[in-house]
């Protein structure tokens, strides 16, 4: 034990030692070749200082492991000052020589203008360096306009077919490697860029669009409330967008774009939401509503379109109504759907059951529903049920009887309840008759059952 202990401390001293020394080996180098050599001449301040930025830039390239740590002794350094950092930033933009890594090094240490300066002239053109050297700056609008350039860059670059990986890969490194806000600037410029992307693609495919790629950058419900189908529309006019020269002839006639089909624009980001939504809830087995988003406003065709398209992938009626409502902003996002019943946590008693649609055999006992229903917008307040009455409908959330039983198809659902409540009030009356013969309760003391209002009597 003592023995490891021992070597635990000659270890620990070793790495202080090796810290120590490489420490000093940066001293030295930033003093014997980039302060030292201007010492001894007789310089000006600005011929001082161009020197020394001369000679930071010889020293990391030639200690290309150590670049950044020789960066950050420089900065420390109070025989250099802030000026000589830019001015060595400027001189390793300017030079071919000098690649990117190394400029990226001294940009991120030099002020914001110098950056500035030095981006808009384009003198680093790695783009994942650039994105660190934004990322350096300190003045969030000066990051803001940056960012903005960056992405109208992008967008002046789309002018023939690219894959939606390097397009999204792209927009990822202007957009995850800089810690900034999507501000509403920034916003524009990519709805723009992303909105081009697709048009040319549109171009290209004759008309169809891959929408998911996109996604790791703009939510497909952003996507409609943007208004990104029109944008799409928009862009497809400009007469720079065409096909690849290798299909040109190929597959347009006399050279010319197909007319673009707004329509069938729209139709493709609402067919994508709705197999998302319903998608996501499948794989977490809660209801649709829940993964659904405000589409802003929405035309009476795009609407229908949408309704049709839940309904087409197995939806319910009822479900697809309230996702509807979820989509044109009527009610709030994110509530799960429970087909009749819903609770209030705070108060257990305020139970509300959204009204059902009276049958035939039913319609004297569901007057009221039925004008509620009509209104579409009240809901019954059960607050005067009896406690065990309470309990009962508290117990069936709490065993899953009610999430269970949204699995069941709705055209099966009632004649299930229906089946469930008149066993239920048989096994009721024998115990009530029990009760009555041997005199150990009285029929008024037995709770009773309330008839389900959403089922059918299968008798």
């Amino acid at each position: 034990m003592k023995l490891k202990n021992i070597g635990e401390k000659v270890q620990g001293k070793l790495r202080g030692l090796a810290d120590e020394n490489k420490e000093n080996t940066l001293a030295e180098i930033i003093k014997d070749q980039v302060i030292q050599p201007t010492e001894d001449q007789q310089l000006s301040e600005e011929e001082i200082r161009e020197k020394q930025a001369e000679n930071l830039v010889n020293a990391l390239q030639k200690n290309p492991e150590m670049q950044q740590a020789l960066v950050q002794e420089a900065v420390k350094s109070d025989e250099i000052s802030q000026a000589v950092i830019d001015t060595s930033a400027q001189i390793a933009a300017e030079s071919s020589d000098v690649p990117d890594n190394v400029t990226g090094t001294l940009v991120k240490q030099a002020s914001d203008d110098t950056t500035i300066d030095i981006l808009q002239n384009e003198g680093i053109s790695s783009r994942a360096i650039r994105m660190e050297a934004i990322n350096s700056l300190e003045d969030e609008e000066k990051k803001e306009d940056a960012i903005c350039k960056e992405l109208e860059e992008l967008y002046k670059s789309l002018k023939d077919f690219q894959s939606q990986q390097d397009i999204v890969q792209k927009l990822q490194d202007c957009l995850e490697k800089v810690d900034i806000e999507r501000t509403s600037r920034i916003k524009e410029e990519l709805y723009k860029t992303i909105a081009r992307a697709f048009a040319i693609q549109y171009c290209e495919f004759d008309g169809s669009i891959r929408i998911s790629p996109m996604e790791a950058i703009v939510p497909i419900d952003e996507m409609i409330r943007e208004k990104i189908p029109q944008r799409v529309a928009e862009e497809y006019q400009d007469k720079r967008i065409v096909k690849s020269k290798t299909k040109e002839k190929r597959k347009l006639s006399n050279g010319k774009k197909k007319p673009i089909n707004v329509i069938a624009v729209k139709k493709f980001f609402l067919t994508r939401m709705a197999k998302k939504v319903v998608g996501d809830a499948k794989k977490e087995n809660r209801s649709v509503n829940v993964f659904m988003k405000n589409l802003g406003q929405l035309t009476d065709q795009e609407a229908s379109y949408l309704e049709n398209e839940f309904t087409n992938l197995g939806i319910e009626t009822r479900e697809v109504e309230n996702i509807m409502r979820i989509a044109k902003g009527e009610i709030e996002e994110s509530q799960e759907y429970i087909p009749s019943l819903k609770v209030n946590q705070e108060d257990s008693r305020n139970l509300e059951v959204e009204p059902k649609k009276a049958n035939s055999e039913s319609i004297k006992e569901n007057k009221v529903i039925e004008k509620q229903e009509t209104k579409q917008k009240e809901r019954f307040d059960l607050s005067t049920l009896g406690t065990e009455e309470i309990k009962a409908i508290r117990d069936c959330i709490e065993s899953g009887f009610i999430k269970n039983l949204g699995k069941v198809p709705s055209t099966m659902r009632k004649k299930l309840l229906g089946t469930i409540n008149h066993s239920l009030e048989q096994r009721t009356r024998k115990i009530v008759e029990m009760a009555e013969k041997s005199k150990i309760v009285k029929v008024e003391d037995t709770p009773k059952v309330k008839k389900a209002e959403w089922g059918d009597d299968p008798r």
